[in-house]
């Protein structure tokens, strides 16, 4: 089985390589990105479960916010954003 074609999109302003069929958390762990997000208590989140479920990889995707990096495919251009808790009032 190969690899999709190679694309690129940006993490943080920072322009990631990756391949076409991958998720958004494959592509930032091929790239060394341990953290996707910060809690309420500004610590890192990051990848658990890789399926879904435990809502740790959340990211900003093309201004919406809240998207899950583990199942969500990345395509060319596409804009992701560490995910950051609502400021306290």
């Amino acid at each position: 089985m190969g690899r999709g074609e190679p694309i690129s999109f940006q993490f943080d302003g920072v322009d990631i390589i990756a391949y076409e069929g991958e998720t958004i958390a494959a592509a930032l762990i091929a790239s060394g990105v341990a953290a996707t997000g910060l809690s309420r208590l500004a610590m890192p989140r990051g990848y658990f479960c890789g399926m879904g479920v435990c809502w740790e990889c959340l990211v900003e995707v093309n201004d919406t916010p809240n998207q899950r990096a583990c199942m969500q495919t990345v395509e060319a251009g596409m804009v992701v954003k560490t995910s950051r808790p609502p400021e306290k009032s």
